[in-house]
């Protein structure tokens, strides 16, 4: 069925209103029910689709070869994850295998996009071999999440939102794109397991998983949907907890993203809003899944990453449940321009403590503001090497624009401590960024964006 890129608002409020009907009369055991008279049950949807059986899933090694240096091998696997509203979903999986593995049990999937035809960029190749030989560590680099173009040559948030439309005009609960794009990120987890066992007689059993964007949002709900994740690290999705997530960006900027205009301009975010009983945006938001998500997380963003405003994760952080880190880097919009290398360092730091079974240091903070000053204090289980306070500025709340500035805060042992004055007539917002060592490299730690009030 076909569907027109965009409705009117009447069209939608009629769709909204025939959804509700519909779900009012489903027996009182139908899940979309229980969901909307019980807000805190978890939705099984995901689930249910990510377990649905497929005989279309195989898996077949193309090439096994050296990587520079006998550093280890690389294994290049072309894999059929499963068959999605009749369309057969293929992806390459680049498999690193490190010549020296210190966790053989443990290994880093890291989910990304791309189109039917590609292949493992040099970029790509780069990270993965320095990822897996520095951490010890297998790494699956997945490649086609999603499987794209799809649905009349759409890509990413034009096709997702789609897939969206679909599942509102035809209630198929099957329609949602995150829902094959995590059964591809569990399907590549099967492919790295048996490879392993079958190559180097690996135990692989247990994943960290990361992705960026839209890639993130799939970690975020693997990690949900497969007891087999130890860890996840979401790269630029911050975006947990979607309809405060929207207010707030109409309270902070005046308007939505325009980065998000496939939501906004098809009124999904509007429907979103107004009738929050319908249940699609639970079986998506990472949110709901929070009581699951108790495995160790490492959150990483942009400070000027313009989907987001500056401090959408504090909507959120509170409620996450277990071990929680936060990374930011300065300076760096979606893309992390500038801010690669820091990130890739903290995810290996990340994995590795994962597969050992110990925290990363425990960071925690206080910001305090008295009139025109916020005394911040910053103390660590682990003594850093260094601690930068970074602070913006904006003549408005908007700090998409603004330029990030450090300064290092001088401390003892584990605790450090530091006085802001801020600027009259300026918006001004801080974090701290404590600096630590693994081995001979180097990774960060950040606490929340505090937003100072103005004075």
């Amino acid at each position: 069925m076909k569907l027109a890129p965009m409705f009117s608002l009447r069209c939608w409020l009629s769709l909204v209103l025939a959804l509700v009907c519909f779900c009012s009369s489903v027996p009182a055991q139908s899940p979309v029910v229980a969901s909307a008279e019980a807000p805190t049950a978890v939705p099984t949807e995901l689930y249910d689709y990510v377990g649905l059986e497929d005989d279309s899933f195989e898996w077949k090694l193309t090439q096994t070869e050296p990587l520079p240096g006998g550093a280890g091998k690389l294994h290049l696997v072309e894999f059929t994850s499963q068959t999605w509203q009749g369309i057969p979903w293929k992806h390459v999986l680049a498999i690193f295998e490190p010549a020296e593995i210190k966790h053989p049990e443990h290994a880093l999937l890291y989910i990304t996009g791309g189109s039917h035809d590609s292949k493992l960029r040099d970029r790509d190749m780069k990270a993965g071999a320095k990822m897996a030989v520095q951490g010890g560590f297998c790494v699956g680099y997945l490649l086609q999440v999603p499987n794209q173009p799809l649905l009349g040559d759409r890509v990413e948030d034009d096709l997702i939102t789609e897939t969206f439309l679909r599942y509102l005009k035809t209630k198929d609960a099957k329609w949602p794109l995150l829902f094959p794009m995590v059964k591809s990120a569990v399907r590549a987890m099967d492919v790295i397991t048996e490879v392993s066992d079958q190559k180097w007689n690996g135990k692989v059993n247990k994943f960290v998983v990361t992705g960026a964007s839209k890639r993130g949002w799939t970690t975020w709900l693997t990690g949900a949907a497969d007891p087999r994740v130890a860890g996840i690290a979401p790269i630029v999705i911050d975006m947990l907890n979607m309809q405060p997530q929207m207010k707030h960006q109409i309270d902070i900027w005046g308007d939505y993203s325009i980065q998000i205009h496939d939501y906004t301009s098809k009124g999904l975010v509007e429907v979103m809003q107004e009738h929050p009983e319908i249940p699609l945006y639970r079986w998506v938001d990472p949110y709901t899944y929070r009581e699951k998500l108790t495995m160790p997380k490492l959150l990483i963003n942009g400070t000027n990453d313009p989907y987001w405003v500056v401090d959408a994760l504090n909507i959120y952080w509170d409620d996450l449940k277990g071990e929680k880190h936060i990374l930011y880097v300065p300076n760096a919009g979606h893309g992390l321009q500038g801010g690669a290398h820091l990130a890739v360092e903290t995810i290996i730091a990340f994995v590795g403590h994962v597969a050992e079974g110990k925290p990363l240091p425990n960071l925690e903070w206080e910001f305090d503001q008295s009139g025109d000053v916020v005394e911040i204090t910053i103390t660590s289980d682990v003594r850093p090497v260094k601690v930068n306070l970074w602070t913006a500025q904006s003549g408005s709340n908007d700090f998409r624009e603004s330029q990030w500035s450090a300064t290092e805060v001088s401390g003892s042992e584990g605790t450090f401590r530091t006085k802001y004055q801020v600027p009259a007539n300026q918006a001004t917002v801080l974090y701290a960024e404590a600096v630590y060592e693994n081995g001979d490299h180097q990774y960060g730690l950040c606490t929340q964006v505090h937003r100072a009030a103005k004075k």
